[in-house]
C-alpha cells in the first residue's frame, strides 16, 4: 500500500508532496485543482511507465487517436510532440533534457521517470533500422533532429517512442507492472463497451459472487440473482440482468438506472483489484445520494478483506458526507482520509484530513467544486 506520494512536473503539478495516504481516500477540490490528475499520475506510477497505459490515458483526453486495425497500434497527425508535451508542467522545447516527471514513493523505493528527449537519427527511421541516439546539451550535428517520449522503470528500463511527422506506433504489451490497478472513469459505462463481462467471469464461479449481489441490493433489495445473458439480435453482446423478488422473468439491470449500472462497475473493478489500487473517477456519478453511504461501507469493508488501496474523486457534498459517516464507526475511523487538493503561489498543494477532523472541515464549509 503506498503511505506516501511525490509527484514533479506532471501537469498541474510542479512539485506535489502527500505524505500521508490511507487505506481509503476521496480526493477534493476545485475544478482544474488536478483530482483526474492526480489519479493519472498515482495510475502511471503502478503500471511502472507503461506505454500503452499513457497513450490509453492520451485517448480518454481525445489527445491521441486509436488505430482500429491493432490494438496496440496508435496514430500520431504529425503533432505527437504537442501530445506527449501536455503531460508536462513547465515544457521547455529548447531544454529538453532538463524537462521531465518524476512520480515516486518513498517507502517503496522505487519511481518512475518520464522524459520528452531530442534525438538525431542516422538513417530512415521509418525502416525500423535506424541509428538513434540521443543529442547531448550543445551537441551539433548536421543529421535531421527529431523528438521521441522515454519513460524510465526500475522494471521497464527506458522505452521510447519517436515523432517524425505521421508515424504508426507500435507500443508493445505490458510486461509487470508494479501494483496491480483498476480505473474507473467518469462516464457510466455503456456494458457493451466495457470489460465487464470478463470480470465477472473470474468473479461467479467464485464466493465474490455474494459481494456483488449485497453491493446491487443497496439499489434495489428485491435483488435475489444476477447475471450476464447474450442478447439474440446482437452478436457478441452481453447484458447484466437481475432477477427480483417475486418475479420469475430477469430484468435487464439498465433498466434499473444508471445507479445500478455504477454500483456494478466499482464493484468488479474494486474484486478485481485485489492486492493492488482502485482507481474512481467522480465517485458520485448516477448515484442517489441515500445510497452512497451504504456503498462507501461496502467499499472500506471489501478493500480491507482484499488488501485494495482505494483513490477516488468527488465534487459532491452528499459524497463526502457519506464517506465521513463511516469513518465515524468503529473500525473505519484510521482507515479513510480526504485529500484536498489547492493551489497556493501558483502551485498545488495537498492537505490531508483523517476522521478527527473530517466533520470539522465539513461543518466549515470546505469548498470541494
Amino acid at each position: 500500500m503506498l503511505e506516501s506520494l511525490s509527484i514533479k512536473n506532471f501537469r498541474n503539478f510542479r512539485s506535489l508532496q502527500i505524505g500521508s495516504l490511507a487505506r481509503v481516500n476521496l480526493i477534493v477540490g476545485r475544478n482544474n485543482a488536478g483530482k483526474t490528475n492526480l489519479l493519472d499520475a498515482i495510475s502511471i506510477y503502478a503500471s511502472a511507465a507503461d506505454l500503452n497505459w499513457i497513450a490509453q490515458i492520451l485517448r480518454r483526453r481525445e489527445l491521441l487517436q486509436k488505430n482500429y486495425e491493432k490494438y496496440h497500434d496508435f496514430i500520431l497527425t504529425g503533432e505527437g510532440e504537442s501530445v506527449y508535451s501536455s503531460l508536462f508542467s513547465n515544457w521547455n522545447k529548447s531544454d529538453s533534457l532538463n524537462n521531465q516527471i518524476i512520480i515516486e514513493s518513498c517507502e517503496q523505493k522505487k519511481h518512475v521517470t518520464l522524459r520528452l528527449v531530442r534525438l538525431v537519427h542516422q538513417s530512415n527511421m521509418n525502416n525500423g533500422n535506424g541509428n538513434i541516439k540521443v543529442l547531448q546539451e550543445n551537441e551539433q550535428s548536421e543529421m535531421p533532429i527529431v523528438r521521441g517520449f522515454q519513460t524510465f522503470s526500475p522494471i521497464h528500463k527506458y522505452k521510447m517512442i519517436l515523432f517524425d511527422g505521421d508515424i504508426r506506433l507500435h507500443l508493445p504489451p505490458e510486461l509487470e507492472y508494479f501494483i496491480p490497478f483498476r480505473y474507473v472513469s467518469t462516464r457510466i459505462q455503456r456494458i457493451s463497451e466495457s470489460d465487464e463481462l470478463n470480470l465477472w467471469g473470474n468473479i461467479s464461479i467464485s464466493p465474490l459472487k455474494s459481494i456483488v449481489l449485497d453491493a446491487l441490493r443497496i439499489v434495489d433489495d428485491r435483488i435475489i440473482d444476477f447475471n450476464y445473458i447474450a442478447c439474440k439480435r446482437v452478436e457478441n453482446l452481453f447484458i447484466p440482468h437481475v432477477r427480483l423478488e417475486g418475479n420469475e422473468t430477469p430484468t435487464p439491470l439498465p433498466s434499473l438506472g444508471d445507479g445500478a449500472n455504477r454500483v456494478l462497475t466499482v464493484i468488479l473493478n474494486l474484486i478485481s483489484a485485489k492486492d493492488g489500487v482502485l482507481l474512481i473517477d467522480e465517485f458520485e456519478n448516477g448515484l442517489h445520494y441515500t445510497i452512497q453511504e451504504p456503498l462507501w461501507k461496502m467499499i472500506f469493508q471489501i478493500a480491507e478483506q482484499l488488501n485494495v488501496q482505494v483513490f477516488a474523486t468527488t465534487h459532491s457534498e452528499d459524497c463526502l458526507w457519506g464517506f465521513s459517516e463511516v469513518l465515524k464507526e468503529n473500525g473505519h475511523s484510521g482507515q479513510g482520509k480526504v485529500l484536498r487538493l489547492a493551489e497556493v503561489k501558483s502551485d498545488i498543494v495537498c492537505t490531508s484530513f483523517d476522521s478527527h477532523d473530517i466533520e470539522e472541515v465539513l461543518q466549515k464549509e470546505m469548498e470541494i467544486r
